[in-house]
């Protein structure tokens, strides 16, 4: 697979009341998918997300069932804490 060169996106902060967009239909992906489908489209798919009190063996059995390395952390009004 060759590897292109790709320029670094620009960095932006969030507004204080940043939300995590909720899809309404779910795609599945096949290993014949193109690329684009592939990706992660936050506006397609739900985003993994956590509260902060949960505890670090619970988050981590989160990411292995979504298939995820990442997870997003909001709090009551399902505004974005931290990652």
């Amino acid at each position: 697979m060759e590897r292109g060169i790709y320029k670094t996106l620009p960095f932006r902060r969030l507004h204080s009341r940043a939300n995590i967009h909720a899809p309404a239909t779910y795609r599945p992906v096949r290993a014949n998918s193109p690329a684009i489908e592939v990706m992660t489209d936050l506006q397609s798919v739900s985003a993994a997300t956590i509260t902060a009190d949960l505890k670090l063996p619970k988050a981590t059995q989160i990411m292995v069932a979504r298939g995820v390395r990442l997870l997003f952390v909001i709090n009551d009004q399902g505004s974005i804490e931290g990652l």
